[in-house]
């Protein structure tokens, strides 16, 4: 597999969220296992080497390892693939060399010069200050650059040292390769394999802080091709590495100019005061819809904005949007403004269009009905057809409600809070445990009760409950819930607040307007995020399938 055929698949593999890191991976797998580069007759297996280096160890491995005190040096039949590639032979991590454990320094240990001592955060952080020990040391615990170190405690890797003399901590291992059997840039990516691979597995103890014990590390078993086939590997490696830099270095600038790009255009709208410009700003954003969006995660915010121009009269300038029949264009818009006597009625948090009001919660419920929350204790549950549905916080979901595991509640339990029984049509918001949600009643859950950690917010006939339900999904609403929670294990929303929340409310004609618009917008957004999520699987089904080729 050449560079350009690996860059062909590139493309497609890195539109998964964490794509490049995937492709790294990839190469690793790719390049432990024989499938990175071709094998050739002619160059000679290490396993005349490795018989050698083995003459001058103990038959087994004095180590603890699944229960077992000893490991046979030579790797027994079950631990070995029966795909070995062509001049390949099976060993230990012990037979590539040796790996010494660094020195335990106490603190009374630390100078102000000497050699610099290598903890972790040395290896992990280049900027991370060093520590400093005085006197000689043996070689085996000192380094020099191009030396391979490995963490086996915390940060669970291996590096190559860069930055001159230096002397090694504990947790650390200084691997010293045998180069009867291994060149030391092979080593170097066998051991980020080998590490990741016991890193996945139970050979990796600790909940704070993973390690991994020296049995089952140096009992590990590897493949060693020869070593002509290893300096052609690390070759490959090199290159299909600097690929995914590039690559990598690419995506961010491209995510930072669409990130840029697209706070651009919204922003453009935010500022829009006339019909005009309003019109101008959502033609940059239909032409330039797929490259404003490029990752899934990127769709939520997008929702976000556009939920809180809904809110603000800034829709209202929208083209390319399939409104209903029947409806006209929206009106221009005109200069914002607030009402004089509003600052002291409702503490407003921007200013409207002409025709747009504030108005507190309260003032858009029927005098013949209130806000309230539901039932407080539900009891057994009869099961259906023998009970009253009962929506939980758990079933009211952002703008949607989810049906499936709907409980129910004796009828006559539901009777005493009649109340909250639901018409229909009527605002539904979370208010303890998973907050956020919101959703229109629709007409066939009336009858429908709710429990206590959900609102009802019954709507007057000239609001429309979707309107009010685009300014409870808006960022104005969320970001207020997350300001006036009350409690501290079990957080929730006080209801007094939620009727004082001020809403910004345009004329009727304008609210169902909006509500088209919005939900016209929030229909491209979900096929844009749909259509970024395939790519993302299939992105992933192709590495899954390269990786098993």
């Amino acid at each position: 597999m050449d560079a350009k055929t690996f860059l062909d698949h590139f493309a497609t593999i890195s539109e998964v969220s964490d794509g490049v890191d995937q492709l790294r991976k990839l190469v690793l797998d790719l390049a432990i296992s024989g499938r990175l580069v071709e094998q050739r007759l002619a160059e000679r297996s290490v396993e005349l080497a490795l018989a050698d280096v083995r003459c001058g160890k103990s038959a087994v491995l004095e180590v603890k390892v699944r229960g077992r005190s000893a490991v046979p040096r030579e790797p027994e039949a079950w631990e070995v693939s029966t795909a070995t590639p062509r001049g390949w032979c099976w060993a230990r991590i012990d037979d590539t060399g040796a790996y010494v454990n660094g020195l335990a320094f106490n603190q009374s240990d630390w100078h102000s010069d000497g050699l610099p001592i290598i903890r972790i955060q040395n290896l992990t952080d280049p900027t991370a200050e060093f520590n400093y020990a005085r006197g000689s040391f043996p070689s085996d615990r000192t380094v020099d650059d191009g030396d391979i170190l490995v963490s086996w405690s915390a940060t669970l890797e291996a590096f190559v040292w860069d930055r001159g003399r230096a002397v090694v901590n504990q947790h650390i291992f200084k691997a010293i390769p045998d180069l009867r059997v291994v060149r030391p840039g092979f080593l170097y990516h066998l051991l980020r394999h080998t590490i990741r691979q016991l890193a996945a597995s139970d050979a990796a103890h600790g909940l704070a802080m993973k390690h991994i014990n020296r049995g089952p590390f140096v009992s590990h078993v590897v493949g060693l091709p020869p070593l002509e086939e290893q300096d052609r590997i690390v070759t490959k490696i090199g290159e299909l590495m600097l690929l995914c830099d590039e690559l990598e270095s690419r995506q961010r600038t491209r995510q930072q100019l669409s990130s840029v790009a697209r706070a651009s255009c919204f922003d453009a709208l935010t500022v829009a005061n006339t019909d005009e410009l309003n019109r101008v700003a959502w033609s940059r954003i239909r032409d330039n819809w797929e490259h404003l969006i490029t990752r899934p995660e990127e769709v939520a915010d997008a929702k976000k904005a556009i939920l809180q121009l809904a809110i603000s009269g800034r829709l209202s300038g929208a083209v390319g949007i399939d409104f209903e029949a029947g409806q006209d264009r929206p009106s221009q818009l005109a200069a914002p403004r607030v009402e004089a006597d509003l600052a002291d009625r409702i503490a407003v948090p921007f200013e409207l269009p002409e025709g747009w009001e504030w108005h507190r919660l309260q003032e858009l419920v029927p005098t013949d009905r209130t806000i309230s929350y539901g039932v407080i204790k539900l009891g057994p549950d009869p099961g259906p057809g023998r009970g009253t549905p009962i929506l939980r916080c758990s079933d009211v979901k952002s703008r949607r409600i989810e049906r499936a595991g709907i409980r129910h509640i004796e009828s006559s339990l539901s009777a005493e809070y009649s109340r909250t029984i639901l018409r229909g049509g009527e605002l539904l918001v979370n208010i303890r445990g998973t907050l956020g949600g919101c959703a229109v009643v629709p007409s066939n859950m009336a009858g429908y009760n709710i429990a206590r950690e959900v609102a009802v917010i019954p709507v007057k006939e000239d609001v429309n409950p979707e309107y009010l339900l685009t300014v409870f999904a808006a960022p104005l609403f969320q970001s207020a819930v997350t300001a006036a929670l009350r409690g501290t294990a079990y957080k929730g929303l006080n209801l007094g607040l939620l009727r004082e929340f001020p809403i910004p409310v345009p004329p009727r004609a304008e609210q169902d307007r909006i509500e088209a618009m919005v939900r016209a917008l929030m229909i491209q957004c979900d096929a844009l995020e749909t259509a970024l999520a395939r790519r993302g699987d299939a992105g992933r089904r192709l590495a899954a399938t390269i990786a098993l080729v």
